[in-house]
Parts: structure tokens; C-alpha cells; sequence
């Protein structure tokens, strides 16, 4: 399963490291924002203080070979960093790393919805709108429900096939790994085609492909 392998290799894998970034750089542009309402400032600081601590967590719970009572752990600080700091800019990030702590103890279908649940808190627009949906479209995927699976496919097609998308690699990505974790390695590199041509430029996603591949750039 795509997102069961992600969080199992939740610091080593490359793929994964990069949410933690995009996470980051959301939380300084939030945190610079609100840096100047003096009467936020406190509130907002020990929030971030909390998920810090909750990251770290997560990060505990994979260098411990994937212990549950790890991953129960770090679920408790995000689920109480949440319910301190309900009202902070930074409150749907400790919903969304509750969801990786919940899916590494294997309950795919509550991380699902502690991910919805995040995206509830941030508008079409925003700077992670799009990765999340992605990432919604992947814990659909691995859902035992077929309507729900079929549902995510679909909507990742979608933006894969969605040129004006500026996150249309990582969906093509994702959609290629699909075909390859199936055993489907001539699906894949069809759908792997566009980003192959652009991993000798240097895109992110294109060496990613290339290195399932074991080509050589």
C-alpha cells in the first residue's frame, strides 16, 4: 500500500521528507504572519513548540522499528497539541501528523479521516491545498472500501492529467508508483515517460522515478 509504505519510512524516505518540508514551510510562513499580533504571539509560539514536539515523536516512533505503543504515543502528544491549540494557524498540521501516527499503527481508515478533517481548516488556494489533495487521493487508494479506492484513483488521475497543476509531477508520480508497486513496471514507465525526460534537468520527481527504475541519468 502507497501510504502504509510512506509512513513506515517516515524520516528515511525521501518521499516522505518531503512533506515534513512542505509542512515547514507552511508553518514559518504562518508563523511570520501572526509574528507581529503581539496578543498572538504567546498562543502562537507554544503551538509551535507543540508540533515540534509531536514531529519529533513520529520521529521516535520509526527509529523504534515501528513499536505501536511508539506510534500510541506520539498520536497522544499531536491529539493533545490539537485540542490546547484548536484555535492556532497551525492547528490543522497536528490533525495531519496525528493522521501519520494513526496509519502506522495500521488504522488507515481513521488516519483518513483525521486528513479530511485537516483540510477542513485550509481553503482552495492555500499553499498546501494541492499536496493535500494528493494526499488525500493516496489514503483513498488504500482504503479497503472499492467505492472509496476507485474514488481515489480517480481524482489523482485528475491531477496528473491537469497541466496547469504546478503539483502535477508529484500526482504523475504517485500514479506512476501505483502501477510499479503493483508489479506493473511497463505502466509505470509509460506514466513515468514525462517525468523521465525532466529528471536530467533536476526535477525532484523525475530522479524519484528514475531511482525505482534504476536508470541511469
Amino acid at each position: 500500500m502507497v501510504v502504509r509504505d510512506v509512513f513506515a519510512s517516515y524520516v528515511k524516505n525521501s518521499e516522505t521528507r518531503f512533506w515534513i518540508w512542505i509542512v515547514f514551510l507552511a508553518f514559518l510562513f504562518v508563523g511570520s504572519w501572526y509574528a507581529y499580533r503581539a496578543h498572538q504571539r504567546g498562543y502562537e509560539q507554544k503551538a509551535q513548540l507543540a508540533l515540534v514536539q509531536g514531529i519529533e515523536a513520529l520521529a521516535r516512533a520509526q527509529s523504534s522499528d515501528s513499536v505501536e505503543h511508539m506510534w500510541q504515543s506520539a498520536e497522544q502528544v499531536l491529539s493533545e497539541g490539537y485540542r490546547r491549540y484548536s484555535r492556532s494557524s497551525l492547528a490543522p498540521y497536528f490533525l495531519l501528523f496525528q493522521a501519520d501516527a494513526v496509519a502506522g499503527q495500521g488504522d488507515l481508515e481513521r488516519s483518513r479521516a483525521l486528513a479530511e478533517d485537516a483540510a477542513k481548516y485550509i481553503s482552495q488556494g492555500a499553499p498546501l491545498y494541492e499536496p493535500l489533495k494528493i494526499r488525500a487521493a493516496l489514503q483513498d487508494i488504500d482504503s479497503s472500501d472499492e467505492k472509496i479506492s476507485a474514488r481515489g484513483r480517480e481524482s489523482l488521475h485528475a491531477i496528473a492529467q491537469d497541466t496547469k497543476n504546478i503539483y502535477q509531477a508529484m500526482a504523475v508520480y504517485f500514479e506512476g508508483l501505483l502501477a510499479f508497486d503493483s508489479g506493473d513496471r511497463a505502466s509505470a514507465e509509460e506514466i513515468w515517460a514525462l517525468l523521465m525526460r525532466g529528471a536530467k534537468k533536476g526535477s525532484v520527481w523525475g530522479e524519484l522515478a528514475s531511482a525505482k527504475l534504476s536508470y541511469q541519468l
